[in-house]
């Protein structure tokens, strides 16, 4: 809620709940929060993937894939920066459609 200088100091404005743009998607304004659940949703899949699926699943490839120790280390450290990269862009794109929907109704 706003104030504006053309009314009352203590009268209030109801803001209008305008779209947001996430990646070139418009999303509508009241569908905000069905955007957010979705996003932490995913996020939630990708870390019971990480936490229990990567343990054991990772230092396989890494060791079916590699030539030796050397080649295992990359490869192992390759995969979780793979995996760790994709949980930040999900935890970037649910705190950019948390804060411009606590913009728009906090």
């Amino acid at each position: 809620m706003a104030t504006n200088a053309a009314y009352d100091s203590n009268k209030e404005i109801e803001e209008t709940k305008r779209p947001v743009t996430v990646m070139g998607v418009t999303i509508p304004g009241e569908k905000v929060w069905i955007a957010a659940a979705g996003l932490f949703v995913g996020l939630l899949f990708l870390c019971i993937i990480v936490l229990f699926l990567l343990p054991s699943g990772l230092p396989y490839l890494a060791a079916k894939f590699s030539d030796g120790f050397l080649s295992y280390l990359l490869l192992f450290s390759a995969y979780m920066f793979g995996f760790f990269f994709i949980l930040i862009v999900f935890f970037s794109l649910l705190a950019l459609v948390g804060l411009h929907a606590n913009r728009l109704y906090g």
